[in-house]
């Protein structure tokens, strides 16, 4: 599968725009928001952020670990284990459009430790992992 398949597959050129209206439709304002206020709109898999939040406390993730997100979408659950366990988190995805979602999330308030970039990128460099987190899976 080629970037452009994955792309055509998950891109809807209104990732960004919808989220932005999700959360102004829900009297929220984007100078103002918490890292609660993105959850809902956040976890793309089964359980959503419960299971996230499950498996992050089951792993016993702390600030010492570095955990890369594999197909961190829009990095909800990057900046979730980053402000939760205080670990560092590199996050990855084939989707630019996610990707450029992530960092305006981002700037937002929050940071994921280290920029949401496709695995081709150059700033897809980083000392090896200690975790891998992917579709609600983890490696150790």
């Amino acid at each position: 599968m080629t970037d452009t398949t994955i792309d055509t597959q998950y891109a809807t050129g209104r990732s960004r725009h919808d989220i932005e209206r999700a959360l102004v439709t829900a009297g929220l304002e984007l100078a103002n928001l918490q890292p609660t206020d993105l959850a809902p709109l956040e976890d793309f898999h089964t359980m959503g952020r419960i299971a996230t939040s499950q498996l992050a406390e089951l792993l016993g993730i702390t600030s010492h670990d570095h955990v890369l997100d594999a197909g961190s979408g829009i990095g909800g659950t990057s900046r979730f284990l980053a402000n939760r366990c205080g670990c560092r988190v590199t996050a990855v995805d084939f989707t630019e459009e996610y990707c450029e979602t992530a960092r305006w999330l981002d700037r937002l308030g929050w940071t994921i430790g280290s920029p949401c970039s496709r695995p081709t990128s150059p700033n897809c460099r980083s000392p090896t992992p200690l975790l891998t987190w992917y579709s609600a899976s983890m490696f150790r």
